[in-house]
């Protein structure tokens, strides 16, 4: 320091005044400029090792946040480790550390996985090959993310997803489950191509087949049946049964009874118009189905509703344990097409009888009908008409279906007929006119006639 300095030179002019040896006044200065460093050493050294005691606090305390985020995360996480990674050889990825959540995504404990190699814990399959894109990963540095099965032991396949990347000379991968949502929107596809399918059938029973189709394997129960409730006793007729193949149940064992009075408890299910899940013991089956209580676990009972009113049942049997709420959204879908299908075949059927019978009866009245398709400003174009219209004029319909009124016609237009049946059309009123003379070159008669307008462009 400038202090150590000033006294070295102090010293050197006492002794040059003084004529002190300086052999005796030398090794004075040396040994006051060596206590000088040292001391201004050893405050140095005390300044570092107290920061770096603070850095190691720190470095401890930001580890802990690490370890205890990870352990915490909702997201499973792994680490390996690459064992013989010297230059020119393959490494061998081995675990060292995993989190609750990926144990439990795994379906094993932490013990089991701690120390074994990525191929025991992932096991190649055809569909992902992991252990390329974890060595592509580690030797490039370059994250990456890839989808695949994993089988656990007992249970069914998850498809999770993984992101790879390389931490020091170690492996990390976070994977997630996605077997879920990728489910649903599956299950969402499904039911979108069931009510777009149901749009186009025409008969009762290709809409049940889908409908119980759709159900048992969007719900993986094991058989299904409909009943069609009548609304004046209240009673329930088997409309369709349908099983699963890979199930012990037979459609002749639930066909055994096709119908259920009123008063069977089912039939109050039904009707009741909720949603019922039970225990198959729970449900009332009449003499002849009691075999089907052993061959399956649970029973879901879904109304069929149409206007706050309950015209069918959905039945579905399960062999198995099943997941209540999401089941209950899929049978409850399915039902509400149903319904709608249901409805809109039963109004196309009256309709269809309806127009069959007004058929019947105009081609067997004694009166002459012939309807006209309106063209602006003044055409009308001959449709169609009943068998008593030929005999009454005379003119098959074979030649003049499709032709102009005027032509088939000549005379009308002098008789004023025309601009009246023009009117018709424009308001809607009706033309009667009786003892109406008319005469052309082949026809010749005294008529009575009604117009009236069928739809907007229809005479």
């Amino acid at each position: 320091s400038m202090v150590q300095v000033g006294l070295v030179l102090l010293a050197w002019q006492i002794g040059t005044r003084f004529e002190v040896n300086a052999l005796i006044l030398l090794p004075s200065m040396v040994l006051l400029f060596g206590f000088g460093l040292m001391s201004r050493y050893q405050l140095r050294l005390a300044r570092f090792q107290k920061r770096q005691r603070a850095f190691q606090r720190e470095r401890k305390a930001l580890t802990w946040y690490f370890q205890s985020a990870v352990q915490n995360m909702m997201d499973g996480f792994i680490l390996f480790y690459a064992v013989n990674s010297r230059e020119g050889e393959v490494p061998r990825f081995q675990c060292v550390d995993i989190n609750a959540a990926g144990s439990a995504i795994l379906g094993r404990e932490r013990e089991q996985v701690l120390g074994k190699s990525l191929s025991s814990i992932f096991p190649p399959c055809r569909t992902s090959d992991l252990w390329n894109h974890c060595l592509q990963v580690y030797q490039s540095g370059i994250p990456g993310q890839v989808e695949r099965y994993h089988y656990p032991g007992m249970g069914a396949p998850r498809l999770l997803n993984l992101v790879l990347y390389k931490v020091c000379d170690a492996l990390a991968l976070i994977f997630r489950d996605v077997t879920e949502p990728e489910r649903w929107k599956d299950v969402i596809l499904a039911q979108r191509d069931l009510g777009a399918s149901l749009i186009s059938a025409s008969r009762m029973e290709e809409v049940f087949e889908r409908c119980l189709e759709s159900a048992l394997q969007l719900t993986g129960m094991s058989g299904g049946c409909i009943f069609l409730v009548n609304q004046a006793s209240g009673t329930l007729e088997l409309a369709h049964v349908k099983t699963s193949p890979e199930s012990s149940l037979s459609p002749q064992m639930i066909q055994r009874i096709n119908r259920f009075d009123s008063h069977a408890p089912l039939a109050v299910l039904v009707r009741q118009g909720r949603p019922v899940f039970l225990e198959s013991k729970d449900v009332y089956w009449p003499s002849g189905l009691e075999g089907l209580s052993p061959a399956h676990q649970e029973t879901a009972v879904i109304p069929v509703m149409y206007e706050e009113k309950v015209i069918a049942g959905l039945v579905t049997l399960s062999s198995r344990k099943i997941d209540i709420q999401p089941v209950r959204g899929i049978l409850e879908t399915i039902a509400s097409l149903l319904g709608n299908a249901l409805i809109r075949i039963q109004t196309e059927n009256a309709l269809r009888d309806s127009l069959q019978t007004s058929a019947a009866i105009v081609r067997e009245i004694s009166t002459g009908l012939y309807i006209y398709r309106h063209e602006k400003p003044d055409r009308l174009i001959l449709v169609d008409s009943n068998p008593q219209a030929t005999r009454i004029t005379g003119i098959p319909v074979e030649e003049v279906q499709g032709r102009e009124i005027n032509e088939i016609f000549p005379a009308l237009r002098e008789s004023g007929l025309l601009d009246a049946f023009l009117r018709v059309v424009e308001t809607g009123e009706v033309f009667n006119t009786c003892d109406q003379q008319y005469k052309d070159y082949r026809l010749e008669a005294v008529l009575q006639i009604r117009a009236f307008r069928l739809m907007e462009n229809r005479l």
